[in-house]
């Protein structure tokens, strides 16, 4: 009894092994390698780039943060220059409805002057022309010293004096 009875069948499954073998090595195996490899390094490439997009990100956002804080700058001072504007155009109107309203005032102060005169002297020659009238009365009547007099008195009285 021999341990292996047939040695050349043993050799000739060896071979068929080992040719198969080196046969799905080759076919299979070394491509599966390649392919194997190629997606490693693909991998690889995708995390360098998922890497550099992430940096470009924070690059971005960084310099977001930074565009905001200048933009809420530039708006802030935007307000305050808003705000001195409209306190200087403020000013400016108030003072020219100052102004205006002093000539306004002076205006109508003139303007009360010259209708207070005007007034004055209609009542003077409206008085002259009365005093007139009752002279050419005066005449006409001939009365005596008293009875003058009490007509001139009556005529002043009915003339309403003003106090300007």
């Amino acid at each position: 009894m021999d341990l292996i009875p047939h040695l050349d069948i043993v050799f000739v499954q060896i071979a068929t092994f080992a040719l198969g073998f080196w046969a799905i090595w080759n076919l299979y195996i070394k491509s599966l390698r390649a392919h194997l490899k190629s997606r490693r390094e693909g991998i690889a490439a995708d995390l360098a780039n998922a890497d550099a997009a992430r940096a470009e990100a924070e690059a971005l956002r960084a310099q977001l943060v930074e565009e905001r804080a200048r933009m809420a700058s530039d708006l802030k001072k935007a307000k305050d220059d808003a705000k001195a504007d409209v306190a200087k155009l403020r000013e400016e109107l108030m003072a020219k409805a100052k102004h205006d309203q002093e000539a306004l005032l002076r205006n109508g102060r003139a303007q009360i002057q010259a209708e207070t005169q005007e007034a004055i002297a209609t009542v003077r020659n409206l008085a002259a022309t009365l005093v007139v009238e009752a002279t050419a009365k005066l005449l006409e009547k001939k009365l005596d010293t008293k009875t003058d007099l009490n007509l001139a008195e009556k005529l002043v009285k009915a003339v309403h004096t003003s106090k300007n």
